[in-house]
């Protein structure tokens, strides 16, 4: 039982660092494309994942 639980928390560890690299990677892409977002710093216009 207490694998289990262990096991779910890496993988929720993983899942969420992963979230983060795919969500910054996306900024950039987006944000090369158009600067003024930048200055603006809205980030609530980005979609989730």
């Amino acid at each position: 039982m207490l694998t289990t639980c262990f096991v779910i928390a890496i993988v929720g560890l993983l899942f969420g660092i992963l979230r983060q690299l795919i969500l910054v990677s996306t900024n950039i892409l987006y944000l090369s494309k158009d600067d003024a977002l930048v200055n603006a710093g809205d980030e609530t216009a980005w979609p989730p994942f």
